[in-house]
């Protein structure tokens, strides 16, 4: 692969990585709405699809940031292996001298979507509840929140 190729990798998995955490948080703020308009509107059976769906969407898409995350934490890596090499021309590039930075990437990402995730939870089912119990749609419990 010549250096040319490299760093056109570099930025088409860039952009595709971009793309996807862009869908997830998409799905995100669509569930965050989802969850403050109709949470309290919703029975138990269509709120558990909702929130099945929802589930297995996120996990499926927790799944692919980490992958094309990774993707590019690869590529960063044989682009330093190429810039360190002599007569290199790929010593301008952000991934030069620095892979141990964008190998960490996946790992933070993967841990900030899942805590969105669950956070996502929380506020639909908190809201909820809530909401149910204002009404006078729910009794109190031991485990009230």
């Amino acid at each position: 692969m010549t250096e040319y190729e490299a760093a056109d990798l570099f930025f088409t998995i860039h952009q595709s990585a971009v793309a996807t955490l862009s869908i997830y948080i998409t799905v995100i703020f669509a569930m965050l709405v989802a969850g403050y308009l109709v949470a309290h509107r919703l029975d138990r059976i269509t709120a558990g699809v909702l929130v099945g769906v929802f589930a297995a969407f996120s996990l499926g898409m927790i799944n692919e940031v980490r992958g094309v995350y990774s993707d590019l934490a690869g590529v960063a890596q044989l682009i330093n292996e190429k810039a360190i090499a002599p007569n290199s021309e790929l010593n301008w590039h952000g991934a030069a001298g620095n892979p141990d930075f964008f190998a960490t990437v996946p790992k933070i990402l993967s841990s900030i979507t899942i805590l969105v995730f669950i956070g996502t939870l929380v506020f639909f089912f908190r809201l909820r509840w809530a909401r149910l119990k204002k009404q006078g749609n729910i009794r109190p419990s031991i485990g009230d929140i």
